[in-house]
């Protein structure tokens, strides 16, 4: 009775240590093999050599092998995983033992050892091992039925455990289906799964994932006009374009300025006015020229930001990221601000009214470009197939920023001076990024 009050005092007061550890371990030798649980738990806390994870599988067996309840049983045998999983006895990992320990547990009914079956599973999944997916699944799904419909398990943290379970279960079957390795994958459950989560740090980035996906994943051809392939690839963001108007500008150096106007839905009660012109440039003219052009056509015809875009999209690279980018023609000068998977219209806008370290943050990113490669690819008359983005080299242009192409006589058609076309279709070949 003594033992087990200390026993119980150092377990909730999460007290550990050479002094409980010895008491354990005489408590274990001398046949309570209930507490040779906690002996072996105190020896792994502190392991450090071959020697102390034979000490703690030793003690481990015992508990397993002992009169013990079910519920601390298969805590042992889940916890022995460990051991196996890692190769810290051996030297090498062993995933698919460490699975079948934690499987075995699992059976008697443990709910972390369901989670961890699942778990070990989905990183075979990930390392190539596609055969495991749905056997990854079918645990996290029990997990989730289990909690959800409040049925009884025998794990030792009783319910304080299951809400981390619960979300983490419901995270990792979700990546499953961001990842489309589950036969009917898809970004509905994908969002079903992680919907109450959405302030996650991991969470977070699994969206950001998502977005990207939606972008590569996506089927559309090429329109007859700039605007209409920007068109597609605003809706691919969740942007709600309006209104489509043409429109002559005028004329800049000789050069007939025409296009359209976009009137695009922000959720508030004024709509964002967004001008794509149908040239990126003529021959013996100068970028800087189109953007004089842009601008007095921005200025003349609103008192507002105005966003614009040519038949070409571009991205700047900014403190090691990558960011696409829309101009604007706001306080009668020149901007830029970003615009990146998963933003909306007023995340667009409202970045632009930031200093350029506040504008341009590593969640606003584009790493792949994929919004200017889409744009450029339906310019370029390049189909996309709803697999992967298309192929493309980067070209610098102007000062600032990039420009993907994806075929080796764009920089010709739009007048800028670039290295030979061979060149150029090699780098494409081989999908060299420039």
């Amino acid at each position: 009775m003594i033992l087990d009050e200390i026993s119980n005092l150092a377990v909730i007061n999460k007290l550990s240590g050479p002094e409980t550890e010895s008491m354990w371990i005489s408590a274990a030798e001398y046949g309570r093999h209930d507490l040779a649980y906690n002996a072996a738990n105190e020896i792994i806390s502190r392991a450090n050599s071959v020697a102390d994870y034979k000490l703690a599988s030793r003690y481990y067996q015992m508990a397993i092998k002992g009169s013990g309840p079910i519920s601390l049983r298969a805590s042992a045998i889940a916890n022995s995983a460990e051991i196996v999983r890692e190769g810290l006895i051996t030297g090498k990992k062993d995933w698919l033992g460490a699975i079948s320990l934690y499987e075995e547990s699992a059976n008697m009914g443990l709910l972390q050892g369901m989670f961890n079956a699942g778990n070990v599973l989905l990183w075979l999944v990930a390392s190539g091992n596609a055969q495991y997916a749905e056997r990854a699944a079918s645990w996290f799904k029990k997990v989730i039925k289990i909690v959800e419909d409040d049925t009884a398990s025998i794990d030792l943290g009783g319910q304080a455990e299951r809400p981390d379970l619960l979300k983490n279960a419901r995270i990792c079957l979700a990546q499953m289906h961001l990842d489309g390795v589950l036969e009917g994958s898809s970004f509905i459950q994908f969002e079903k799964l992680v919907s109450d989560y959405g302030k996650d740090s991991y969470v977070q980035s699994m969206y950001k994932k998502y977005r990207y996906l939606s972008l590569v994943r996506a089927s559309a051809k090429p329109g007859e006009s700039a605007a209409d392939n920007w068109i597609s690839v605003l809706k691919l963001l969740g942007w709600k374009v309006r209104t489509k108007i043409a429109e002559h500008f005028g004329e800049f150096d000789g050069v007939s300025v025409v296009g359209a106007r976009l009137l695009i839905d922000t959720g508030e009660q004024e709509l964002l006015v967004m001008l794509v012109f149908d040239d990126f440039a003529s021959p013996g003219s100068s970028l800087e020229g189109i953007y004089g052009a842009i601008a007095l056509a921005a200025e003349k015809h609103y008192n507002a930001p105005v966003f614009y875009a040519c038949n070409k999209a571009f991205f700047v690279q900014f403190k090691g990221h990558a960011f696409s980018v829309l101009q604007v023609a706001h306080n009668q000068k020149l901007d830029v601000t970003p615009i990146w998977p998963g933003s909306t219209v007023l995340d667009v806008y409202s970045a632009l009214f930031g200093d350029i370290d506040d504008r341009f943050k590593p969640e606003h990113d584009d790493s792949k470009n994929s919004i200017p490669r889409l744009v450029n690819a339906l310019d370029e008359g390049v189909p996309l197939n709803g697999h992967d983005l298309p192929n493309a080299i980067w070209l610098r242009v102007g000062s600032i920023l990039c420009m993907p192409i994806h075929r080796p006589e764009e920089p010709e058609r739009i007048g800028l001076e670039s290295n030979p076309k061979a060149y150029l279709k090699e780098a494409l070949d081989k999908n060299l990024n420039r």
